[in-house]
């Protein structure tokens, strides 16, 4: 791996052209943080590991946004992504909202902004039914 990057309270990783997100994981319980924080929220270990986020992931629940931050284009969508069993991340949804559903497959795309930095965005990902299914 090249070498990791601020991204706000979380780095990322650069692979080649691959970028990804880093979790801290708990080296007591093995709970994944996401940001990280200094204490871990299930058992109050303050040791951890970083790991790299899964890209792939189910929403669990959105909210179209009206009112953002300076400079960001309103309205857009936002939401929770379960990543795995136990590790569910906020982030920007990159999907129109005609497009968007509860329970809908998600990839997290890691990319670097004009600025030099690193942003985050949730898209649909794409998934084909196993020969012989679907109408």
């Amino acid at each position: 791996m090249n070498g990791y990057r601020q991204l706000n309270s979380s780095c990322v990783i650069a692979a080649g052209d691959r970028v990804d997100l880093l979790a801290a994981r708990c080296a007591a319980c093995g709970y994944f943080i996401f940001p990280a924080l200094t204490c871990c929220p299930r058992c109050a270990h303050t040791h951890f590991t970083a790991a790299t986020l899964p890209r792939h992931g189910t929403l669990y629940s959105y909210t179209t946004v009206h009112i953002g931050p300076a400079g960001a284009k309103v309205p857009y969508l936002a939401g929770y992504v379960d990543l795995d069993s136990e590790m569910r991340v906020f982030g920007h949804l990159a999907i129109d909202e005609g497009d968007v559903a509860i329970g809908m497959p998600l990839e997290l795309n890691v990319r670097s902004s004009a600025a030099g930095r690193f942003e985050y965005a949730f898209t649909a990902r794409c998934v084909t039914a196993p020969q012989g299914e679907g109408a």
